[in-house]
């Protein structure tokens, strides 16, 4: 008997009905512009001197899921004479499309309920590891994908520096790249976004030392 009432409302309720009941998360918020429903959180970490908090998104005009991007604004990255924040930067990654990098949807800023000023920035979902992470865990890779490697490192700044004006990156490490699925790499914006000077660990030793054999 229970099984016929719940076939019968079953099949009578609407596809999209079913859907939303299956499918549709609760908002926590929602961009400006209605179209990136946040309703999962991550998780929270600190990249290179900057604290982020990560949550999962929807994209209602694709129905993706993308991943939501919460930092409290940085100090200005550059010389005194020539410095640029972290929204401009966003702005000006946002809507470039290149294969080897990770999208920029859109960002805007808020307020937090503490008077702080908030960059909410909307990229791609990344559920995969970091380049270093992926080194660790995986001791011996072979010669061919690292040359692949190579190549599609050097088509993503291709890209960058083609655009006018050029966009640098501004810290490409280990931790700044993405392995994904497919073994294929993709810079992550947040290098684009934190100081030069937090990553000593890569510069060569020729740097510090100021000593040159070539």
């Amino acid at each position: 008997m229970y099984n016929d009432i719940v076939s019968s409302a079953t099949s009578s309720a609407s596809p999209s009905y079913l859907s939303s009941l299956t499918t549709s998360p609760i908002n926590a918020e929602r961009s400006p512009d209605d179209r990136f429903h946040r309703y999962e959180f991550l998780k929270e970490q600190r990249i290179q001197l900057l604290d982020i908090k990560i949550f999962r998104c929807k994209d209602v005009k694709t129905g993706m899921d993308v991943e939501w991007n919460e930092i409290k604004e940085p100090e200005p990255i550059g010389f005194s004479s020539d410095k640029i924040n972290a929204f401009e930067i966003l702005q000006k990654l946002k809507g470039l499309h290149n294969s080897n990098i990770v999208e920029v949807y859109d960002c805007w800023e808020k307020v937090d309920i503490h008077g702080e000023k908030i960059i909410v920035f909307v990229t791609d979902l990344i559920t995969s590891e970091t380049l270093r992470d992926y080194l660790q865990r995986v001791k011996t890779t072979k010669i061919e994908i690292l040359k692949s490697w190579c190549r599609q490192i050097l088509n993503g700044l291709a890209f960058l520096h083609s655009q006018k004006p050029f966009i640098l990156h501004g810290i490409l490490n280990v931790n700044n790249i993405v392995v994904t699925e497919e073994c294929k790499l993709k810079m992550n914006i947040l290098g684009f976004l934190t100081k030069g000077s937090s990553t000593s660990e890569y510069i060569s030793s020729e740097i510090f030392k100021k000593v040159f054999n070539y």
